[in-house]
């Protein structure tokens, strides 16, 4: 982050990233869900065309980086800033790194998830993946973005102290 900005500066860019890193997670869930999980996805894999099980592999283990860089950025904000200004900030910035860490926790099962299926579709039917197998990592999955978003409403609850 720059030094030049203000704390409140920071923290508003702090939570603009972390905003856009939102909006990618949710483009990337959506395409893989419009692509993986429809009858129209299902009829195509049967006919020999299935869904880029690779490529959305490898962008969900991107975006779990970036999730992992996101955070150790709110950190060193946190740091820096709330060791003497104790307060709404601390409270938002806690509150925000707490959104950050369950964005990465659910993107972290999504690669999980993407793993998963990406070995099923090398080996076919060979595979030690069942679908009850399955049916846990999306349980897993529906649960994580449950928290990711109970957390986000409190969150915006907060977006006062920064925003308002």
């Amino acid at each position: 982050m720059e030094s030049g900005l203000s704390k409140k500066e920071k923290i508003k860019l702090a939570a603009l990233v972390v905003n856009s890193k939102l909006d990618k997670y949710i483009k990337l869930h959506d395409l893989i869900f419009k692509k993986q999980a429809t009858l129209f996805s299902f009829v195509k894999n049967l006919l020999g065309s299935p869904p880029p099980f690779k490529q959305f592999l490898e962008e969900s283990l991107n975006l779990k980086n970036e999730w992992e860089s996101t955070i150790q950025g709110i950190i060193k904000i946190k740091d820096e800033i709330t060791k003497n200004h104790p307060g709404e900030e601390r409270e938002y910035l806690t509150c925000l790194l707490d959104y950050a860490i369950a964005l990465h926790k659910t993107t972290s099962i999504l690669c999980n998830r993407q793993e998963a299926y990406y070995q099923r579709s090398l080996s076919n039917k060979n595979s030690n993946f069942k679908w009850s197998d399955a049916k846990q990592i999306e349980e897993e999955y529906k649960q994580s973005i449950n928290e990711y978003l109970i957390i986000g409403e409190k969150l915006n609850g907060l977006n006062h102290i920064i925003f308002g």
